[in-house]
């Protein structure tokens, strides 16, 4: 009888406490902002995953059938980034000048209303190089947006070790 009672003391202080779905994270661009879901990438890199820091969204025009079209890219060394510029327009071109530094990574990005925000980076711990990036996706309701659906890609920098 005293385990029973023991269980249903923990179950009840489980369900009082709440897990963290209860509280869904909140943005940090626009604390109105209703959360989506999270998600995570995998990802390989030599990186420090503590120095993930996201960039600016950018957008790589409307056509759906021009480059780029996978839903991430690492762009790690110079022939990374020439490889992926060779396949946009002049104008959709990326310039990143500190290669050595630091690596990049391209992650494809909802549309308006919607966007991504960093949640972490961290070694999935099999792989020396592989990690997960995880980025929570938010929403406004309520908002026009344009009737054009472009191609966003959420940039995020890491400092190479």
């Amino acid at each position: 009888m005293r385990k029973i009672c023991l269980l249903a003391i923990t179950v009840l202080l489980c369900t009082a406490c709440g897990s963290d779905t209860d509280h869904p994270p909140t943005s940090s661009i626009n604390p109105d902002a209703v959360f989506v879901e999270s998600r995570n990438f995998q990802l390989s890199a030599a990186i420090d995953p503590a120095t993930m820091t996201p960039l600016e969204t950018r957008s790589f025009g409307f056509d759906p059938f021009v480059f780029p079209t996978e839903e991430s890219y690492r762009i790690a060394t110079q022939n990374d980034l020439d490889l992926f510029n060779q396949q946009l327009p002049l104008t959709w071109q990326l310039s990143l000048t500190d290669l050595d530094l630091h690596s990049y990574f391209l992650i494809r990005a909802p549309a308006c209303p919607d966007w991504f925000e960093l949640a972490g980076a961290q070694s999935n711990g099999q792989a020396t190089d592989d990690f997960i990036l995880t980025v929570n996706q938010f929403t406004l309701t309520d908002v026009a947006c344009a009737a054009v659906i472009e191609k966003l890609y959420a940039v995020f920098q890491a400092d190479k070790p």
